[in-house]
């Protein structure tokens, strides 16, 4: 997971369904190491998979390593991360796909942005004005 890196697939978006979700965090580089052990410099990988969990279930990174400890913890701590945060993400994306319905109040809150945006722009061009001597 990479907040830098161009491709969509290397980032979560908060609107990406549990589908998409699941299939990124499939798809996180780690390592070929067996197990989940919390080493941020040998194991970036895993250690942004286990932060991402943490940040998301409240669990220290340490205890959720030593859940995943055995031979096929990368793959069982993936399947966990997609649903954990599938889920912390369930209201936020609900909540997304109503406001996106509501035109009449996104065409509101867009004119009210409009209006403060040019008040704020007519108090900066006074003072530009002022200070250059054109006013």
């Amino acid at each position: 997971m990479s907040k830098s890196a161009p491709h969509p697939a290397s980032k979560i978006f908060l609107t990406d369904s549990p589908s998409e979700i699941r299939s990124k965090i499939k798809s996180a580089v780690t390592d070929s190491t067996a197990g989940v052990t919390w080493d941020p410099d040998a194991r970036p990988g895993v250690a942004t998979l286990l932060q991402i969990h943490e940040g998301y279930s409240g669990e220290p990174v340490d205890q959720i390593a030593k859940r995943f400890a055995g031979p096929s913890g990368i793959a069982q701590l993936k399947e966990e991360l997609a649903d954990v945060l599938s889920e912390g993400l369930r209201t936020f994306r609900d909540e997304f796909a109503r406001l996106r319905t509501e035109e009449t109040y996104l065409r509101e809150k867009e004119e009210e942005g409009a209006r403060r945006a040019r008040e704020a722009a007519q108090a900066t061009m006074q003072d530009v004005r002022a200070a250059v001597g054109t006013d």
